[in-house]
């Protein structure tokens, strides 16, 4: 059995010596995934009430500008992403989850998790996946929102895991079936707490014992995190308020808010700038980016990149 080539990005390229590359040609972007890249699904449908661009949320999405999806999006085709009900390739749900909790007897929603928002991509595909565009998954906060509250229906704990682990490979293996060769995979992005460790533990275990033909780029939040809190100058960023929501502390002027500073916008999503930052890193993940990252040394691999098996590149 081959082994499922992993690229895993640890958000610390100002420690790794950066050399060129050709960037990477895309040819579009499919994207699943919850509220941090939801696009406009969920508000259209609430009629635009949810998310309440009153506060200051952007055009349907839950953050003050665009996400780190539409700006690689813009990247790639010179425009925002657009949500799968408007007829785009967003098919993000605010709300959604890895594991489908619509059979749940308890916290239950008919919101369309992972296996209902690819499902929906390849029945509108016929089953085929463009092999040379970039397909990025981004879910699994509201299932550690859901493993910490005990809303795990009637899985233990340790079972939901495992499930919402085996639900992120079987979609990627369907992916891969269907064609799709460039999978961005963004990591557990809810606290760091044993759960959100040992899910993202499970993920990535699982996918290397695959075999796949798609070139998984796996970036880890908890590293972005950690550098974020601890050196945000690596990304072009002030140091980062916490103990404070942009939308109850920064004024609506015009519609906009200006969140510079300020980690969350509301105390759940990531501010704009925030986005900015993990498109500067994803993009460099992807190829899309005039640099890359090279490790310096062996030694970097616990604190900056891990590069697993060997990335192509489709010059452009």
């Amino acid at each position: 059995m081959s082994i499922a080539k992993l690229t895993i990005a640890m958000a610390l390229a100002a420690t790794a010596i950066p050399v060129s590359a050709a960037v990477t040609s895309y040819t579009g972007q499919y994207v699943f995934g919850d509220s941090l890249v939801d696009a406009g699904n969920i508000s259209v449908v609430t009629g635009g009430a949810v998310p309440d661009p009153a506060r200051g949320y952007f055009q349907g999405r839950f953050t003050n500008g665009p996400d780190f999806t539409d700006l690689l999006n813009q990247k790639v085709s010179g425009s925002l992403t657009t949500a799968s009900l408007l007829g785009g390739d967003n098919y993000a749900f605010g709300g959604a989850r890895i594991v489908d909790n619509s059979g749940f007897a308890v916290n239950s929603d008919m919101i369309p998790d992972l296996d209902a928002q690819v499902g929906t991509y390849l029945a509108a595909s016929g089953g085929v996946a463009d092999g040379d565009a970039l397909y990025t998954i981004n879910m699994s906060g509201n299932d550690i929102f859901a493993i910490s509250r005990g809303q795990t229906g009637p899985f233990t704990e340790d079972e939901y895991i495992a499930l919402a682990a085996q639900r992120v490979i079987a979609n990627i293996v369907a992916l891969d079936g269907a064609g799709a060769r460039s999978i961005l995979l963004m990591g557990v992005a809810g606290a760091a707490i044993p759960q959100a460790f040992a899910l993202e533990q499970q993920i990535l275990t699982g996918l290397a014992m695959q075999s796949l033909e798609a070139e998984i780029f796996n970036f880890s939040y908890f590293e972005f995190f950690n550098t974020l809190q601890t050196d945000p100058g690596q990304f072009g960023l002030p140091e980062q308020r916490l103990d404070v929501n942009c939308f109850d502390v920064r004024p609506v002027v015009n519609g906009e808010v200006d969140c510079t500073g300020i980690f969350s916008v509301d105390g759940t999503h990531f501010s704009a700038p925030i986005h900015r930052a993990l498109f500067d890193e994803t993009s460099i993940l992807v190829g899309l980016a005039e640099q890359v990252p090279a490790p310096a040394a062996l030694g970097l691999l616990g604190l900056g990149v891990l590069a697993v098996g060997m990335r192509r590149r489709r010059a452009a």
